[in-house]
């Protein structure tokens, strides 16, 4: 598949989306989620499948690239730094983990602290300097963050419910010097659409979730279970992704992650001597 998408966009395209297969730009995001576990899958199956397993990232890389899916190489980049860490830290007491991730997490929040704070003020002005270069983040998209964080005070403690907040009133509107809407379908930040559509009760909880999903995937990491790393490898890149891009509630984008980390969280330790082996 790796190749069949390397083909589509770079050598036959055109013939590609005659038969109405054109590669769509979201797939680079599930192809960032792939690769952790892809990798695994491959040295886990050993032999030539290891080779497999080398080469995909690359075509992986590839395909990102000539989709132009920035959401998509922050997932890949993170996910990468993130299994790297993990492993590296993996025999260190547990305490000490506890205090990395609670200390990872909260470096998190404060880079996503910083983002929101100096986001563009509305109503936004053509041609001013963003705090945060165009380059990583397009205008638009700081608009559309600016203004679904401006949507807050409405109703900060439950939010105005699931996947409503573009028919909030004033959201169809224009962006004066950008011409789309200020939130076109969604706010393209799975933390700003938790927040602004369930409240602060549905964002700490959505919190409480994840965290307790890392600890739990690093707890078998640090157990040796085979899949751990993979699975971590996925729940990063998803998250880190979903920073960007998608609805977090469109259910293609739920499923791709699910499905993938089922599979690697699935996996578990050979059991030695007589019986069957897991898997």
């Amino acid at each position: 598949t790796g190749v069949a998408a390397l083909i589509g966009i770079f050598l036959l395209p055109e013939q590609i989306a005659a038969l109405g297969l054109k590669l769509p730009k979201y797939y680079a995001s599930a192809v960032a989620c792939l690769v952790p576990l892809v990798v695994w899958a491959g040295f886990r199956a050993g032999g030539r499948m290891r080779l497999l397993a080398i080469a995909y990232p690359a075509l992986a890389v590839g395909a990102i690239a000539g989709l132009s899916s920035r959401s998509a190489v922050a997932g890949l980049a993170f996910s990468v730094v993130a299994m790297g860490l993990a492993w590296g830290a993996r025999n260190v007491r547990r305490r000490t983990a506890v205090l990395l991730l609670v200390a990872a997490i909260a470096a998190a929040g404060i880079v996503l602290a910083l983002v929101f704070t100096n986001l563009p003020s509305l109503p936004y002005e053509p041609g001013s300097e963003p705090f945060i270069p165009s380059v990583l983040i397009d205008m638009h998209r700081q608009v559309i963050w600016s203004y679904t964080l401006s949507l807050m005070g409405q109703a900060p403690l439950f939010g105005h419910g699931l996947d409503v907040i573009n028919e909030v009133a004033g959201a169809g509107q224009p962006i004066v010097g950008i011409g789309s809407e200020y939130i076109p379908s969604h706010p393209h930040n799975w933390v700003l659409e938790v927040l602004v559509e369930t409240g602060v009760v549905g964002l700490s909880l959505m919190a409480i979730a994840l965290t307790l999903a890392a600890y739990g995937v690093l707890s078998r990491l640090r157990a040796g279970v085979p899949g751990a790393l993979a699975a971590f490898g996925v729940l990063v890149a998803f998250w880190s992704a979903s920073l960007f891009n998608f609805s977090i509630w469109s259910a293609w984008w739920q499923v791709s992650f699910l499905v993938l980390y089922a599979i690697a969280i699935a996996g578990r330790q050979q059991r030695s001597g007589p019986g069957p082996a897991g898997n």
